[in-house]
């Protein structure tokens, strides 16, 4: 069994799991790296043959990671100082190569990975609306939304109130890319004041079970093994709340949590076919 962790050491939650695993397993069973490690190895081969994909990374300190059992991917973007050149039009384009390696490498790592790449980004993050959807989707109650790009234009309706706490930069985009051209609007309240986490197949929250149940459909739904589901207080709601957002890279400390993660990607590096104990 081989587990990698990739995050940064100020990242409560992957250096809590990492802890846990390497007390239970040691150094030979699990790699902590942080996403420097990562995109500056020391030797990088990714080779893509029809519908194969092969990858070596060996790291500076001698590290080769090949034959990993799970990955714990918290590697949301990357520093514009790793890349060498000089020029902003340079850099703009290393930082593309190296996100578009890493993205195909995650996504044919040939092991599960926990924070799988989505599309073309690091990390399975998606717009308020589209979560919103899936919560639909799920069975989760939720409130209207609206979004527009004029107010002016499209008169918002009444009952409404602006919450721009909803847009796409609460998820960490990059302020280079200009995706948060949107005024969101909604009749919640006080966003995420009860919060769910669901960890492979549990969920934790000090809600009714019927919303657990939703939770885990909306995690399955989204292929995620982690997902935090965020809600907020309704009158109108049967169990007197509604979906308020959904985080799949969420930050907890809290050692229940912890320890259902680290046995989650136990579990998920016993199940792959390879792996030895």
């Amino acid at each position: 069994m081989k587990i990698l962790v990739i995050a940064d050491p100020s990242d409560t939650t992957a250096v809590c799991v990492a802890a846990l695993l390497l007390h239970r397993h040691g150094t030979a069973a699990v790699s902590v790296r942080t996403p420097a490690e990562i995109v500056l190895a020391e030797r990088w081969e990714h080779r893509v043959r029809d519908a194969h994909v092969e990858t070596r990374l060996d790291t500076h300190g001698g590290e080769c990671l090949v034959g990993l059992s799970v990955i714990f991917n918290r590697l949301r973007a990357f520093d514009e100082a790793l890349m060498f050149p000089d020029s902003l039009e340079d850099r703009t384009y290393a930082q593309a190569e190296i996100a578009a390696l890493l993205v195909s490498w995650l996504a044919n790592a040939g092991c599960p990975v926990v924070n799988a790449p989505a599309d073309s980004a690091l990390t399975n993050q998606h717009r308020p609306i589209v979560w919103q959807r899936r919560a639909l989707r799920a069975g989760l109650p939720t409130a209207d939304l609206f979004v527009t790009t004029s107010s002016r234009r499209f008169r918002v309706p009444s009952g409404l109130a602006a919450k721009p706490e909803l847009s796409w930069c609460s998820f960490e985009a990059s302020s280079r890319f200009r995706v948060n051209q949107f005024g969101w609007y909604t009749a919640l309240g006080a966003l995420a004041v009860r919060s769910v986490h669901v960890i492979g197949e549990r969920a934790f929250g000090p809600l009714p079970d019927t919303l657990l149940q939703g939770c885990l459909r909306l995690a399955r739904s989204a292929h995620l093994d982690l997902l935090r589901v965020d809600f907020s207080p309704s009158v109108e709601a049967p169990d007197g709340f509604v979906f308020a957002g959904a985080d799949p890279s969420p930050s907890f400390d809290d050692p229940q949590l912890i320890e259902a993660l680290a046995d989650r990607l136990e579990g998920l590096a016993a199940a792959l076919p390879s792996a030895a104990p």
